[in-house]
């Protein structure tokens, strides 16, 4: 046999070799690589679930505090609105009393000859519209 043969049968030789190691080495690895994938996934499905079930505690109690704000806030917002109605009516009737007052004042302070609807000479403001004497 020629030095050709050899190095052809060497070459060969070496193809198949590194084709029967690689094809060993798949059989061999790809189970493993398939476990530990598998593995890797179960360990990643867990903390994602755990995090999914944390955020929907979180987001189910937000919802919570924000439905508790808004009644409470619609409260507040009726005290505040029937406070002040309640001080609108209260100064309503003051004024109202102090106007009686005045009108009161006014007949006490009004000669028995003056006539109604003139204005009287007694230093408190007219409730009736101003005329002007000019």
């Amino acid at each position: 046999m020629t030095p050709q043969v050899w190095i052809i049968i060497a070459v060969a030789a070496a193809l198949g070799g590194a084709a029967l190691g690689a094809w060993v080495t798949f059989r061999v690895l790809t189970p493993r690589y398939t476990q530990r994938l598998n593995r890797h996934m179960q360990a990643y499905q867990q903390q994602h679930g755990g995090t999914m079930d944390k955020l929907r505690a979180a987001h189910t109690k937000a919802r919570l505090e924000i439905e508790q704000q808004r009644a409470v806030m619609q409260r507040q917002i009726a005290a505040a609105v029937a406070e002040q109605k309640a001080t609108a009516m209260r100064l309503e009737e003051r004024l109202k009393a102090a106007y009686a007052e005045l009108d009161r004042l006014r007949d006490h302070a009004t000669p028995l000859s003056a006539k109604p609807g003139e204005k009287g000479k007694h230093g408190f403001a007219s409730t009736l519209p101003f005329e002007s004497d000019l």
